[in-house]
C-alpha cells in the first residue's frame, strides 16, 4: 500500500477551500475551517 504524499499546512488549507471549506478563525498555528453543506468543522494544528 502506498503512502500519502507529504504536503504543507498551507497546501492542506487550499485543498480544503477548494471543496467548500472557509477559515473560520485562527489562533497561532491552530486553524478552524468550516462549511455549511453538509455542516462540518475541521480543527487543524
Amino acid at each position: 500500500m502506498s503512502q500519502l504524499p507529504v504536503i504543507s499546512g498551507r497546501q492542506r488549507v487550499k485543498a480544503l477551500e477548494r471543496i467548500g471549506f472557509v477559515v473560520k478563525r485562527q489562533h497561532g498555528s491552530h486553524i478552524i475551517l468550516c462549511r455549511d453543506d453538509p455542516f462540518t468543522h475541521v480543527f487543524w494544528l
